[in-house]
């Protein structure tokens, strides 16, 4: 009986640190999932940054998969010049753009990119890059 008693009480302290361990481990990975969840959206929305031209469209939001919303407001940045020589067809500048990243069951997260702006101010010319030599 007594050594019943002896392994009883040996295989309950195992347990009880099996246990404590399996409960230690699956707060862990809910962890990591919600963090994978919130990795992936903020991927998402940095990708979908790529295509907005803070030039042609200074704030917006959109819709992207899973229910992410994605809402941005940009701004030029303090001191900088906007780059438009005679010659260009274009117009440039940098924006500073903060964005939200709206998730469900996450909280919202705020980040800020650079990116630059632009827009085409002038048609091609029609003789091309290279213009004909005078007399040919």
């Amino acid at each position: 009986m007594i050594e019943v008693l002896a392994a009883m009480v040996i295989f309950s302290a195992g347990a009880t640190v099996l246990f404590g361990w399996i409960g230690q481990t699956s707060e862990r990975l809910a962890l990591l999932a919600r963090e994978q969840r919130e990795l992936f959206s903020d991927m998402a929305a940095l990708e979908y940054m790529k295509t907005v031209n803070p030039m042609l469209d200074p704030a917006g939001e959109v819709r992207l998969a899973d229910g992410v919303r994605l809402i941005w407001q940009s701004e030029r940045l303090p001191g900088d010049d906007t780059v438009r020589r005679p010659d260009s067809l274009y117009e440039l500048g940098l924006y500073r753009v903060k964005v939200r990243v709206a998730a469900p069951q996450q909280p919202v997260r705020e980040s800020s990119v650079q990116l630059a702006g632009w827009r085409q101010v002038r048609q091609p010319s029609a003789q091309g890059p290279i213009r004909a030599a005078a007399g040919t």
